[in-house]
């Protein structure tokens, strides 16, 4: 993240960057001369069918639902072993209408390392026993053998892992992830951290207690490879580019698809917001078709949100190179409504 933010030298290293999540996005409207940096949020609020379109407001109300982040473990060690609630749990528990729902993409990784992402139970194990041998390693201060409780499976460049609510799973160290996931606060449950001191010399903090009621002792091996982690299927084609669906399912609210950009590519919004990141490639072009003078260009890594109110667009790679792009938007799968407190079911 350093180099690709072009940081100063003199900061530790970053592990986690937001890319975009709009609650916590500002936007910059320049006016009579002056910038004023407003929340994203706030524009939201005024603009929901625009921005959204009718279906996801009718679903989440003024509130973005899908969130880019990145997971950077270059240069660094494992991501902490963890957990995030089910959907149940972080409404009774912390008054929150939405779970974290979570995937990991695979888009950079360190050279001459072999880097894995670990998911779900290994045959036979189930949190009470995991939990047990963590309470050990923690007495004994002897690192605990991860891999005997959790999956450890390869991960190479354009690898997508589905990870929902209820499933153990960490990054090793040599990955860079795109994580596209459920728009959520601070709920992540930490079940072990590879017995790390923070930078005051005390242990890291785990979520033992939270973590013991959510994890899913049904997502072990057999299910993780029959449903975690899947082929890219073709779902559309225009000349040499092509679109594939990486990852759906109903409980997780986003589906992922990855554009291979070839040749310019048409398409519609069909009245309901799409994202963008940039995976492979220098820079794209976003036109418009019916407001040319809206185009946007962006670059490798970097994310754009489609409003609803767009329609139709092409798409087209800036220069010698081919793209590859993630598209992320509600799946059209889903059907349960998580709306904000503040908002009245059934308002649009």
């Amino acid at each position: 993240m350093k180099e690709l933010c072009e940081l100063p030298e003199e900061w530790d290293n970053c592990a986690w960057s937001f890319e975009p999540i709009a609650p916590e996005n500002t936007i910059l409207i320049e006016a009579c001369g002056h910038t004023l940096e407003l929340p994203f949020p706030l524009l939201l609020s005024a603009h929901p069918l625009e921005i959204m379109g009718e279906r996801n407001v009718r679903l989440f109300g003024d509130y973005f639902p899908i969130r880019f982040d990145y997971l950077d473990t270059i240069g660094g060690d494992h991501l902490s072993l963890q957990v995030h609630p089910r959907q149940a749990y972080i409404e009774e528990t912390f008054n929150e209408t939405m779970t974290q729902q979570e995937s990991y993409y695979i888009m950079e990784q360190e050279e001459a390392a072999t880097p894995y992402i670990a998911l779900g139970f290994t045959e036979g194990i189930n949190g009470e026993q995991l939990l047990e041998a963590v309470d050990n390693a923690h007495a004994s201060r002897m690192p605990l053998a991860v891999e005997q409780y959790v999956n450890v499976l390869d991960a190479r460049k354009g690898d997508l892992f589905l990870i929902p609510p209820g499933a153990v799973h960490f990054s090793s160290k040599g990955n860079l992830v795109l994580e596209i996931s459920s728009t959520t606060w601070w709920f992540t449950f930490k079940i072990y951290d590879h017995l790390r001191l923070d930078k005051d010399g005390l242990p890291r903090p785990i979520n033992r207690d939270h973590a013991s009621c959510n994890m899913n002792d049904s997502i072990d091996t057999r299910y993780v490879n029959e449903h975690l982690v899947r082929s890219p299927v073709i779902s559309r084609v225009q000349g040499s580019s092509v679109e594939e669906l990486l990852g759906e399912r109903e409980d997780l609210l986003f589906q992922v698809k990855r554009l291979k950009l070839e040749s310019e590519w048409q398409d519609d919004t069909n009245g309901q917001f799409l994202m963008f990141n940039l995976v492979d490639g220098d820079r794209v072009r976003l036109t418009p078709l019916n407001n040319e003078e809206a185009t946007v260009e962006w670059g490798y890594a970097e994310s754009y949100i489609v409003p609803a109110a767009v329609g139709k667009f092409r798409i087209e790679s800036i220069g010698d190179s081919t793209c590859s792009l993630i598209v992320a938007q509600v799946s059209p799968n889903w059907y349960t409504p998580l709306l904000p407190h503040h908002w009245k079911d059934g308002e649009v």
